[in-house]
Order: C-alpha cells, then sequence, then structure tokens
C-alpha cells in the first residue's frame, strides 16, 4: 500500500512538474518584405498607395496575430506607414501576402527619390501584434531590399 502512494505520489509530482514547464513556444522566425506597390482608386485620398505584403513564418505551428503596423523607409528616409487592424494567419512553414493601405506622410521624399530612379533601397519596420484578454505579445521585424517604386506616383504628386 505504501509502496502505491510513493508511486502516485511521484507520478502526480512528475506530471505537475511537467505541466508547469509546459508553455507557449515563442514565436521567432516572422519576416514581412514587399512585394509591390500599386496606386489606390481615385476615391482615395492622393497621398495613399496599396503596398502589397509578404508574411513569412519558419515556424512548426501555423501563427495568428490581432493586427499589424508598418513604418516604410526609402533610401534611408522615413515615407509613411501602414496599419493592419484585422486577423493575420500565416501557416506553418508558409507564406501569405496581404494588401495593406500605405498613408505617405512625405511624397516629397517619394518625388524627389523617382526624379532619379525607378526603383529605391527599403527598409520595412513591422510590429505583429497578438492579443488575448489579459496577454499582450508583440513580434518586431525588419526587412531591406530594394522595390520598383512604379505604383507610388500617383500617391506621390
Amino acid at each position: 500500500m505504501k509502496s502505491v502512494s510513493l508511486l502516485l505520489l511521484s507520478v502526480l509530482g512528475t506530471g505537475l512538474f511537467l505541466a508547469g514547464c509546459a508553455s507557449v513556444p515563442k514565436a521567432t522566425g516572422v519576416s514581412v518584405t514587399i512585394v509591390s506597390f500599386r496606386p489606390v482608386d481615385e476615391s482615395s485620398a492622393a497621398t495613399k498607395a496599396v503596398m502589397t505584403l509578404r508574411f513569412s513564418s519558419e515556424n512548426m505551428n501555423a501563427l495568428a496575430f490581432t493586427g499589424s503596423s508598418h513604418k516604410l523607409y526609402l533610401a534611408d528616409y522615413y515615407v509613411g506607414k501602414a496599419q493592419i487592424n484585422a486577423p493575420i494567419g500565416v501557416p506553418a512553414q508558409g507564406t501569405i501576402t496581404q494588401d495593406v493601405v500605405l498613408d505617405l506622410e512625405k511624397p516629397e521624399i517619394v518625388r524627389q527619390i523617382l526624379s532619379v530612379a525607378d526603383e529605391a533601397k527599403y527598409r520595412l519596420e513591422t510590429v505583429l501584434f497578438f492579443t488575448d484578454n489579459e496577454d499582450k505579445l508583440q513580434i518586431k521585424s525588419k526587412s531591406e531590399g530594394k522595390i520598383p517604386l512604379h505604383g507610388l506616383e500617383a500617391a506621390a504628386r
């Protein structure tokens, strides 16, 4: 009887220990890059453009975010921001694309770049948000590359 109680106590203790060690895996290996720009429809404000983003994940599990914010730099100058206030789902070890409206806050910089080149070096600083009741998680991502600017002409006028 004593050995059964001892065995039960050790199994229970081991189970509690393992349950205490279990935690939600940290979501890393998420990147957000720019695919392209295109003009918005004519009824929209003049300093806006559509920016297509690619969300990629190296995680073994699918990820779901409640939204994201993005700051765009062209040729190392801040030019605008975008916000996604809708859920974003990224499949396990997968990729999705999503359109977002870019608010050009510095169209004069885009005009200067377009006066000398059709493409520019970019940096995109992204914050991905996850909120579940009291739990809040933010994942920051930074990507760099070169992108054609032909979809920004109308917004930069």
